[in-house]
């Protein structure tokens, strides 16, 4: 996994700005980077012993808009976001997705974690 393109190229993406933690639920955690394309970089972890279920809107990932996504890992295409995605994550993996804004999206910073 340490070797894989689509991960080095986020990791070395030329904005070179850090990734945000947005979100920390029972379960899981979200960060987020922006990119130099305008997109963003959104890593997903489940942090615990059990399946997650995580939902990949933009609202749930606090971002505004609508994306098309992109699982880095699998080199998958899941579509757009708008509608929401719900994804099962297994004990302790991590989903890394690459998104695209899609119609009239922004890109803003991510935002902070909620208290």
């Amino acid at each position: 996994m340490l070797t894989h393109p689509g991960l080095i190229a986020i990791n070395q993406d030329p904005l070179g700005r850090p990734a945000r933690l947005t979100s920390v639920a029972a379960q899981s955690m979200t960060w987020v980077r922006e990119l130099s394309s305008g997109g963003l970089a959104v890593a997903v972890l489940n942090h615990s012993d059990s399946v997650a279920t995580v939902d990949l809107s933009p609202a749930a990932l606090r971002l505004p808009g609508c994306y098309q996504a992109l699982d880095v890992i699998a080199a998958r295409d899941l579509g757009d976001l708008e509608d929401g995605l719900k994804v099962p994550l297994g004990s302790h993996e991590t989903l890394v997705l690459r998104l695209s804004p899609s119609g009239d999206s922004r890109i803003a910073d991510p935002p902070r974690p909620s208290s």
